[in-house]
């Protein structure tokens, strides 16, 4: 679950997370945006923590949508990445 994952991440187990946000956001419904988006967003910290920033902007970019209805917690991951 996503409390489990952020354990995770929160302790520096950040290929652990990235597994577990990938298989939340794979498991999520179509509908269920909110939890694709957090999932994405856990997923990307993750990676970005290990150095893996092209990945990372690609899990945010998958969610992110459309810019008239971007999810605005992806763009501001993909910013904060991009400025590090």
């Amino acid at each position: 679950d996503l409390a489990e994952s952020r354990r995770l991440l929160q302790t520096g187990r950040y290929a652990q997370a990235a597994e577990a946000y990938e298989a939340i956001g794979s498991a999520a419904k179509a509908e269920d945006r909110a939890t694709r988006v957090a999932a994405a967003v856990g997923r990307a910290r993750a990676l970005a923590a290990t150095g893996e920033v092209a990945e990372a902007l690609e899990a945010l970019a998958a969610v992110a949508g459309d810019p008239k209805d971007a999810a605005p917690d992806a763009l501001a991951h993909v910013a904060e990445i991009e400025l590090q």
